[in-house]
């Protein structure tokens, strides 16, 4: 965790985490194995000097449930569109959608990330 990082927003990335080991049933994204921590599908870079960015990019709906050995080799653009995706399917489009709509308009639509067309997730 950031020391930048308040206690309010450390509390809600805890919470966020405890939701998704729920959804997710401790399983890794990637791999299926005992998952134990979590990676930002947003970039950390892209939220950076905003606080309330940092906290919105915190939502189960836009990290990753991993194990640590997936982990440590995840940071590519092609994995964060798989991640992406398997979060649509595990909370739905619009959830998904939602979260990454609050998190640009926390950031004035500056973010690399953009949400697959609805009919490349059906499936």
């Amino acid at each position: 965790m950031s020391n930048q990082e308040n206690e309010e927003v450390r509390a809600y990335r805890y919470i966020q985490f405890q939701q998704s080991l729920m959804w997710k049933q401790h399983k890794c994204d990637i791999c299926g194995g005992f998952a134990n921590t979590t990676h930002e599908i947003v970039y950390r870079s892209e939220t950076r000097n905003n606080e309330e960015a940092r906290r919105l990019s915190f939502q189960k709906e836009l990290t990753a449930l991993l194990c640590n050995r997936c982990h440590s080799r995840v940071h590519n653009e092609g994995i964060t569109l798989q991640l992406l995706k398997k979060n649509i399917l595990v909370y739905g489009y619009d959830s998904v959608e939602e979260a990454l709509e609050l998190l640009k308009s926390e950031l004035n639509g500056e973010i690399l990330l953009i949400m697959p067309k609805r009919e490349v997730t059906n499936g």
